[in-house]
């Protein structure tokens, strides 16, 4: 059966909010990518001064249900968002994430997204 352009929106607006959720999964648990009791302090557009200490080591201690299936580099080269996610908070994470990602710091750009498609809700 042939979809209608409606039925497909839904699908990829479905895929979208489940590949933000992953995402967000993936970023919080990739945190522990750096040293264990490293101290992060972040400034960004969402939050200035916020300051927290990794506790674990580099890629351990993962909750047993937590299999990603793409790695936070992986994602952002795939255009995640349009290019706008992790735009202003770059220096907390690892720099090789960011070496081929598809960004857009003035605003997100569809086409940059692998499907091409506006994948993002407004934050109100």
């Amino acid at each position: 059966m042939k979809q209608t352009w409606s039925e497909k929106t839904v699908i990829l607006c479905s895929l979208a909010g489940v590949f933000q959720l992953i995402f967000v999964a993936v970023v919080g648990a990739t945190l522990l990518y750096a040293m264990a009791n490293t101290v992060v302090t972040v400034n960004d557009r969402m939050q200035s001064g916020y300051v927290y200490s990794l506790s674990e080591p580099i890629a351990k201690n993962f909750h047993a249900d937590f299999r990603p299936q793409l790695t936070p580099k992986e994602m952002l080269e795939l255009g995640v968002f349009g290019g706008k996610y992790m735009t202003d908070c770059q220096d907390e994470f690892p720099s090789e994430w960011f070496g081929n990602a598809k960004l857009s710091p003035s605003g997100a750009e569809p086409e940059l997204n692998l499907f091409g498609v506006t994948a993002s809700q407004p934050l109100s």
